[in-house]
C-alpha cells in the first residue's frame, strides 16, 4: 500500500523530472556587459564626424554634447575649420580662445586694401553659414561653445575699420569680446530667434558691428586731445 504524504509536508521531488526541466534562459533583450556598445564618447567614428545617429546611446538623456568635445573631432575637416582649428576645445571661454587666433590674421591683412579686406570678410561669412550649421548639426546644439569660426570672423570684421597702428587690434579684441559676451538687443534676439548657421555667424557679425562703432568712437574722442 502506497503512504499518503502527511499533511503540511512537501512532496518530494523527482530526480529524474529535475532533470528533464530546462534552465531558464536570460530575457532575450538583456545583453552581456561586454557585448553592450559603447557611447558616442568612445567611438572616434561617432565624435570625430557626427556620424552614427542611430547609436543606441543618442537619444539617452544622458547624453550631453558638450561633453563630447575633444581632438578626435579634429579629423573631420568641417570640425577642424569650425573649432578654430582646435581653439574650441579650451576648457574654458573657448570663443575668446577662438578671436585670439584671429588677432594675427588681423594683424597680417591690416596693410590690405579695406575692398579686399572686406570681401575676405563677407566670403568667410558666407561660407561660415554652412560650416557653422553642419558643425552644429553635427554636435546635435545650435551654437555650442567649442563652435568659434563665427568669432574669428566676427575679429576680423571688427578689424576692418582700423589701419595703421596695430595696437589698435587689443582695444578691436576686448571690445569684440565685450558685445559678443553681453549681447545687447539685438544679438541675443538673433541668437535666439535664428537657426542654423545663419543665427550662429550673424550673431558675431552683430557683436562686430558695435565693437567696430565704439572703436570708432573711441578713435574720435582721442583725436580731440
Amino acid at each position: 500500500m502506497t503512504s499518503k504524504p502527511e499533511k503540511g509536508s512537501k512532496p518530494l521531488s523527482d530526480p529524474s523530472s529535475a532533470a528533464a526541466s530546462p534552465t531558464p534562459e536570460p530575457a532575450a533583450e538583456t545583453q552581456r556587459a561586454d557585448d553592450r556598445p559603447e557611447p558616442p564618447g568612445g567611438d572616434p567614428e561617432v565624435v570625430a564626424t557626427g556620424r552614427g545617429s542611430d547609436h543606441p546611446f543618442a537619444e539617452r538623456a544622458e547624453y550631453d554634447p558638450f561633453l563630447q568635445l575633444r581632438p578626435a573631432h579634429l579629423r573631420s575637416p568641417v570640425q577642424l575649420l569650425a573649432l578654430g582649428f582646435g581653439a574650441g576645445l579650451a576648457p574654458r571661454a573657448p570663443g575668446t580662445a577662438g578671436s585670439l587666433i584671429a588677432v594675427p590674421i588681423a594683424w597680417l591683412t591690416l596693410a590690405w586694401p579695406l575692398e579686399l579686406r572686406a570681401a575676405v570678410v563677407a566670403a568667410l561669412f558666407v561660407a561660415g553659414i554652412w560650416i557653422c550649421g553642419e558643425s552644429a548639426r553635427r554636435l546635435r546644439t545650435h551654437d555650442h561653445p567649442g563652435i568659434v569660426f563665427d568669432e574669428i570672423v566676427g575679429l576680423l570684421a571688427t578689424s576692418l575699420v582700423l589701419s595703421g597702428n596695430p595696437l589698435w587690434l587689443i582695444a578691436a579684441f576686448f571690445s569684440f569680446r565685450l558685445f559678443d559676451i553681453t549681447k545687447p538687443w539685438p544679438i541675443r534676439d538673433l541668437d535666439h530667434r535664428l537657426a542654423g548657421g545663419l543665427g550662429i555667424m550673424l550673431d558675431d557679425l552683430m557683436a562686430a558691428v558695435y565693437a567696430a562703432a565704439a572703436l570708432v568712437g573711441l578713435r574720435y574722442l582721442l583725436s580731440l586731445n
